[in-house]
């Protein structure tokens, strides 16, 4: 084994307390375990992500939740999920500009700062010394982790990889009012300028890294995990969810008036009538009721339904018992180089992707080197797609199963996390 053989993980997010697409950090945790590295996680008490990620015990990990507000008690680790949404509720409507000014001053870069920040970079500073660390990694979103991170380094002078899962400087979804997002990006720069390399999860976003900073720059994918999907389910497929109905499942966030259903909608709409009343699509998140309003636009309502959000365990399962899973991206060149992270999952349920929203970019790359599905932006071609989906299934139906095939494993090996993790692990070595 080379590199360091022990250390500190910042990382807010960790379960039990870590929304549920959170998943890359305890994976990555696990891989260093499983290669014989001794991980101390500094992490996040928040309760209201309590129960969302199951934890995954390993004697060579160990996790150290802090309390993010002045006293706040412990939270219960086996807290039931939230009834619906990964966190504290969103406003019914847009907040007017002086309320989205005064929560972002008040919680510039994230709500994690500074009690979180102060307090993990004094425990964690504590905690490398009782434990050896060798590095330092933090994982980003939320950015506090950087914060807290650098803080360490300061007091340890530890090297430190920062992890930019999400970018923090030129942030596309940043819908922050401009005073607060120069101050976030001037703080950014003076907390990244401390890191000595780093690591992306987006070709582009490794690029960008490059170009505003003179430090080694890795990238890898989040991937996905085969443990996710049993073996058993592709030797012998669930049943289907719907055996009548060509099932569409959305399994990510979409933001509002960004990353956009609006295609598939006019799709289904220009559906013969038998066909469109055999399509329902099925999302988990409906940000300030645009998914809703988006459908009635297009006369699409009975097609589609909407569900509060379940535990990741639940929707894996969901996504291997759906036809196709539906990614939704925003049609705006600053998103050529997000990735969202349902991609790779996607990818490791072998179901038939259909990409909407933009045509460009790394995730539309990726769908069509598998190939993994299809991505458009044409109502036409997509009603072209959803009745060939439907045929099938009509035709696998009459041999008794109902299922529009699953596509083939090779050429998802690419993509695993393992595969992606080595890429972090050689980029560590190359530090310690």
């Amino acid at each position: 084994m080379t590199g360091p053989t022990r250390i500190l993980f910042v990382s807010p997010y960790f379960p039990p307390f870590s929304p549920v697409g959170a998943i890359r950090m305890p994976h990555l945790a696990h891989h260093w375990a499983e290669g014989e590295r001794r991980v101390d996680v500094v992490a996040v008490d928040n309760p209201n992500f309590a129960g969302l990620l199951p934890p995954r015990p390993h004697e060579k990990i160990a996790v150290h939740h802090l309390p993010y507000r002045p006293g706040q008690p412990p939270s219960d680790p086996a807290a039931a999920p939230p009834a619906a949404g990964s966190g504290p509720a969103r406003d019914a409507e847009d907040p007017g500009y002086l309320k989205r000014l005064y929560r972002a001053l008040r919680t510039l870069p994230d709500r994690y700062h500074p009690y979180w920040t102060q307090l993990a970079g004094t425990r964690g500073a504590e905690i490398a010394a009782a434990s050896g660390a060798e590095l330092i990694y933090s994982s980003g979103p939320p950015q506090s982790a950087h914060i807290a991170a650098a803080r360490i380094k300061a007091a340890t002078g530890l090297p430190w990889v920062a992890e930019l899962r999400d970018i923090w400087l030129g942030q596309p979804y940043s819908d922050t009012p401009l005073p607060v997002r120069l101050l976030s990006e001037r703080l950014g720069r003076r907390t990244l300028g401390a890191a000595d390399a780093f690591v992306t999860v987006t070709e582009g976003a490794g690029e960008d890294m490059r170009a505003r900073f003179d430090r080694p720059v890795t990238t890898a994918f989040n991937g996905f995990s085969p443990d996710d999907f049993p073996a058993e389910s592709f030797a012998a497929p669930p049943a289907p969810l719907d055996p009548d109905r060509l099932t569409i499942l959305h399994a990510g966030v979409v933001y509002a008036h960004r990353r956009d259903p609006a295609a598939l909608f006019a799709a289904i709409a220009r559906l013969p009538q038998a066909d469109r009343a055999a399509v329902r699509a099925l999302f988990y998140h409906d940000e300030r009721g645009f998914v809703e309003a988006r459908a009635a636009e297009h006369g699409v309502e009975a097609n589609i339904e909407m569900r509060p959000l379940v535990p990741r365990t639940e929707m894996l399962s969901l996504e291997r018992r759906v036809d196709v899973l539906l990614l939704c991206r925003w049609d705006d060149p600053r998103d050529d180089a997000v990735i969202p992270g349902k991609t790779f999952e996607y990818i490791g349920a072998r179901r038939s992707v259909l990409g909407v929203g933009s045509e460009r970019g790394e995730a539309a790359a990726i769908v069509r080197a598998g190939p993994f599905g299809l991505v458009s932006n044409d109502p036409d071609v997509i009603a072209g797609q959803l009745s060939a989906w439907l045929a099938e299934k009509r035709a696998a139906k009459a041999r008794g199963d109902a299922r529009v095939p699953d596509l083939p494993a090779e050429p998802t090996r690419a993509y695993t996390r393992a595969a992606q993790f080595a890429l972090v692990d050689d980029a560590l070595a190359r530090l310690v």
